[in-house]
């Protein structure tokens, strides 16, 4: 385990999540996207665009990290029959 370092540590630079959610965050302003747009936006936004595409909420919420369905079934709540998140927002 000892010895140097493997060239993908060289090159990896720790982030903080707030750093990390000031990076999106810029991209999303320089991408001209408008909203209450936060880090966790794009879990909320796939959660409910697997859903409206038919996706159970149990294999939505083991493919995004959910304890439970709950939260799938809140995040995706809003969304009209044939509406994907997608065609809500843009």
């Amino acid at each position: 385990m000892g010895g140097a370092p493997t060239i993908a540590r060289r090159f990896v630079i720790p982030l903080t999540c707030r750093q990390i959610a000031n990076r999106l965050l810029a991209v999303c302003k320089h991408a001209n996207l408008r909203g209450n747009l936060t880090a966790h936006s794009g879990r909320i936004g796939l959660a409910s665009e697997l859903i409206a595409r038919g996706a159970s909420t149990g294999s939505v919420a083991l493919a995004g990290g959910y304890k439970s369905g709950g939260m799938v079934s809140h995040y995706s709540q809003q969304l009209s029959v044939g509406e994907s998140m997608v065609e809500k927002y843009f």
